[in-house]
């Protein structure tokens, strides 16, 4: 980064570090959501099923991502890396909707929901927090990268 863009590679480290953070806390508030409502609604192993299955899928996406970013970061300018590409977007768009397609049949059955508050529920829930993170790096990048951390 500091011979591509000008950036220390300390501010480098302090921005990957804040997103780790970030990361972080958005999970362990998940989680304490997720125990919290399971308390609530008196449905605790459904929650748990939901959070380990949560884990698990995201295990697997991590895995995905590392594997093609490590073809295409190595990999030779050719027809193979667009290959790649375009498999580990296929894969993850894949996995990702069986995540939704899993999680309404975790909820559905227990707590009798249709798809249409089971849409806006998975939004609010799982949308919203990443695209608020993605604002937030969009909109800061620049802040933490020059040195204001």
């Amino acid at each position: 980064l500091s011979k591509i863009y000008g950036y220390s590679e300390l501010n480098a480290i302090a921005f990957i570090s804040s997103c780790i953070l970030v990361i972080t806390f958005f999970y362990l508030f998940k989680f304490l959501f997720l125990l919290l409502c399971g308390w609530l609604f008196k449905q605790k192993n459904i929650f748990d099923n939901y959070f380990s299955y949560l884990s698990l899928v995201n295990k697997a996406l991590g895995l995905i991502l590392l594997l093609s970013s490590l073809i295409l970061a190595f990999g030779v300018d050719d027809g193979f890396t667009r290959i790649v590409f375009t498999i580990s977007i296929v894969m993850l768009v894949g996995v990702l909707l069986m995540r939704v397609v899993n999680a309404y049949f975790i909820f559905s059955q227990p707590f009798k929901i249709g798809l249409p508050e089971f849409i806006i529920g998975f939004l609010s829930l799982e949308m919203l927090p990443t695209l608020v993170f993605l604002k937030f790096l969009q909109e800061n990048s620049d802040v933490l990268l020059n040195g204001f951390l």
